[in-house]
């Protein structure tokens, strides 16, 4: 039985005895954060695994080892299909956790998806607890799989052309363990989302629970500080500790601050180098130009950015290095008003070349 087989199986079981539900905001310490839809080419999501809770009742780690396998399916800037982008937490992100509890184990803050600009149509996520052996062999598997799943976590531009290739070497090698009955699959939460559809897309926590629970219990679940509770209300609830559980949720951005580690960055770490030297003739700040208007072509493009934060990185790269050149040479034109985002980069293009 692969993947596959175990998703569409635990996807289609109508007794199926672990639940998955989503926590209302009103149930969260910040529900005004989970308010605004998200809208197309605004903002940007990423999946996070907040918290992991296995007992060790169930003889974790002794016996038996966690699995947990992630994948988020969503619209990429420049590739016509959707991209799958999975994720595995297994024995190499465990390591440092299992040594730290000797009972229970409690996993947190592990991003499993982007951040990723939401490009409209469709979304979903899919997030699969498993049990598997603690045979060697099969852990070492693991671990290579959970290493080559974990290159998602970063921005995908760098991968684009590698992107299908890269999530056909992870699924397959989690089938190939499937298959071998190593491995079985717990509890399933999977989840899509439309926000042209009633409902809309929204930002939020998930739990899956491995208990079945009725809607009355679900309403006893609560959100503190990303951490799960248990109680009669916010204020009251404590930490959540009877079942085993794993709480993810969607989170929402207008802003990413990793933007530096993109390959249009270092076009304007060599404008400002450039900049910093003296002297400052005319053929350096020819090129400091140049290097800004390509900076600005490709942050126009990038399919990692938003175009409103694309736009405030590129006004404020120009106004720094603008200051750094104005000792020696004096900038033309006033900025013009802002306008449509099309007329922002031919504006910004102007600018540039005034310097």
């Amino acid at each position: 039985m692969g993947l596959s087989d175990i998703i569409s199986r635990l996807s289609s079981s109508a007794s199926q005895p672990p639940s998955d539900f989503f926590i209302k905001p009103e149930n969260t310490d910040n529900p005004q954060r989970l308010a605004t839809p998200f809208k197309s080419n605004e903002h940007y999501f990423m999946l996070q695994i907040n918290e992991m809770f296995l007992s060790q009742d169930r003889q974790w780690f002794n016996k038996i080892m966690p699995l947990v396998y992630t994948s988020t399916e969503f619209k990429y800037k420049g590739i016509e299909d959707k991209i799958t982008t999975p994720f595995v937490v297994g024995p190499s992100l465990l390591s440092t956790q299992i040594k730290d509890h000797a009972r229970d184990m409690i996993f947190r803050d592990t991003s499993v998806a982007g951040w990723h600009p939401y490009r409209g149509e469709k979304i979903a996520f899919t997030v699969l607890l498993c049990k598997t052996t603690t045979d060697n062999l099969l852990l070492n598997t693991l671990g290579i799989i959970e290493k080559v799943s974990g290159i998602f976590s970063a921005n995908v531009s760098a991968l684009v052309s590698k992107v299908v290739d890269i999530s056909k070497v992870v699924v397959d090698g989690l089938n190939g363990i499937f298959n071998s009955r190593d491995v079985e699959g717990l509890a399933l939460l999977r989840r899509e989302f439309d926000s042209t559809k009633s409902g809309g897309f929204y930002p939020g926590y998930y739990l899956l629970l491995n208990k079945t629970i009725d809607e009355n219990e679900q309403q006893k679940f609560f959100v503190k500080d990303n951490r799960l509770y248990y109680g009669n209300d916010l204020n009251t609830s404590k930490p959540y500790r009877e079942e085993d559980y794993v709480l993810i949720s969607i989170e929402q951005s207008k802003t990413r601050n990793d933007y530096s580690s993109f390959p249009f960055y270092k076009m304007y770490d060599t404008a400002l180098e450039m900049a910093s030297k003296r002297p400052l003739d005319d053929e350096k700040k020819q090129e400091i130009s140049n290097q800004l208007l390509a900076m600005s072509a490709a942050m126009s493009q990038s399919p990692d950015m938003v175009e409103e934060q694309a736009m405030a990185i590129g006004d404020e790269a120009y106004e720094k290095i603008k200051r750094m050149v104005d000792k020696n040479y004096k900038l033309g034109g006033a900025p013009a008003a802002q306008g449509a985002n099309s007329e922002f980069w031919n504006r910004m293009s102007q600018k540039i070349k005034a310097l």
